[in-house]
């Protein structure tokens, strides 16, 4: 890939410098994005489609991203939910069932030969360090307790994250399946470290929530199947059952008595 993009020196003070995990993912996507309009084929099952990219976009997949950066997959989609975020405000996803398109906000200001400073989040407000897990205080009982507020807020944040990805098919399943299936996968685990969801090797939502619909249905119907049978049906067929008892009984006692 030829081309070259600019960063500001404004990033040493960022959020993203500090976290070198989070640092790779963000230059990678700053290298991913097409500087020209083109035209990408996608496979789609067994099919193919045509996807229009403009300037400053490109296509996003879980596996593909894993691959090249070699980062494991949950981390990559933690980060590029928060880009998207209020909070950091770099990047506009588009999903839907088969790909994800990522579009870079400023991206402009990436290419523009101008010597002016990158306005994005990537400048801090001011001329403190704000991450996550380096707390500037040296005290080690205060570290203690920013860590511990931290780690909570990013629990927090990345449960939020993974309910509003689910909540991008609210058109196709109805918002009752939706919520349980999010109370079902977004449960931490001893460690509180990785939510349900997390601990499987393969997630992709839309083909979670497929087999989740067809499995409610299924319960749904062997309940109804259930409640239709009367309490007389019931009674009828507790008493041919002890009927064919007694037959077999009655059945076993002559076989006996003829020998």
């Amino acid at each position: 890939m030829e081309g070259y993009f600019k960063v500001s020196r404004n990033i040493l003070d960022s959020q993203i410098f500090a976290h070198q995990t989070a640092l790779k993912i963000w230059i990678w996507c700053l290298a991913k994005v097409t500087f020209k309009k083109r035209y990408v084929p996608v496979k789609i099952n067994k099919g193919e489609t045509i996807v229009e990219l403009l300037p400053g976009q490109f296509i996003f997949g879980r596996f593909k991203a894993e691959e090249e950066l070699n980062i494991d997959g949950s981390t990559i989609y933690k980060w590029i939910q928060k880009f998207s975020s209020a909070e950091f405000n770099l990047i506009k996803i588009k999903s839907n069932n088969q790909y994800s398109i990522i579009t870079l906000c400023k991206w402009e200001e990436y290419q523009n030969n101008k010597n002016t400073d990158i306005t994005t989040k990537e400048q801090p407000h001011n001329n403190h360090v704000k991450t996550i897990e380096q707390p500037c205080n040296t005290n080690k009982n205060v570290k203690n307790v920013k860590k511990v507020k931290n780690d909570k807020k990013e629990e927090e944040n990345s449960t939020q994250l993974f309910k509003d990805s689910i909540f991008t098919f609210k058109n196709q399943y109805s918002e009752i399946m939706l919520d349980e299936f999010f109370n079902y996968w977004s449960e931490f685990n001893k460690s509180k470290t990785k939510m349900r969801w997390e601990l499987e090797k393969v997630f992709e939502i839309s083909k979670r929530l497929t087999t989740w619909q067809r499995n409610c249905l299924k319960f749904e119907k062997n309940r109804s199947s259930q409640k239709a049978q009367s309490p007389e049906t019931r009674n009828v067929k507790r008493v041919n059952d002890l009927w064919k008892d007694e037959e077999r009984k009655l059945t076993t006692s002559n076989q006996d008595g003829k020998k």
